[in-house]
């Protein structure tokens, strides 16, 4: 639901802000940027409101650790394995031998995405 309400808001907030902007006159000037931008905020504030009222139904799972050594340690032991002459489909298939395997292809998903920036 608070996705939903961030993303209504937006998708409201670029159909109807031009629209409230140049239409409707308020506080003595030809335009309304006050009511136009005060409705997403508004959305927003809904939708923060809600996230609030829900968290008591949220499991909340405390953090084990942190992932970067073991991310940072795989990369680096694929490319070792792979300047040795070690062959596989993705260089990162080559770390399953000492990583575990969900995190050998959590990492392929991250290196899939780094390589758009």
């Amino acid at each position: 639901i608070f996705y939903f309400s961030i993303n209504a808001g937006s998708l409201i907030s670029t159909i109807l802000t031009p629209a409230i902007r140049e239409d409707v006159e308020c506080f003595g000037d030809d335009t309304c940027y006050s009511l136009a931008f005060g409705i997403p905020a508004i959305l927003m504030f809904v939708a923060t409101v809600i996230i609030i009222i829900g968290k008591p139904l949220y499991v909340m799972k405390p953090p084990e650790g942190n992932i970067l050594p073991k991310v940072f340690g795989s990369v680096l032991y694929a490319v070792r394995q792979k300047l040795g002459g070690e062959k596989a489909e993705h260089f990162m298939d080559l770390a399953k031998t000492r990583y575990e395997k969900n995190l050998v292809e959590d990492v392929k998903c991250v290196l899939r995405v780094l390589v758009l920036y």
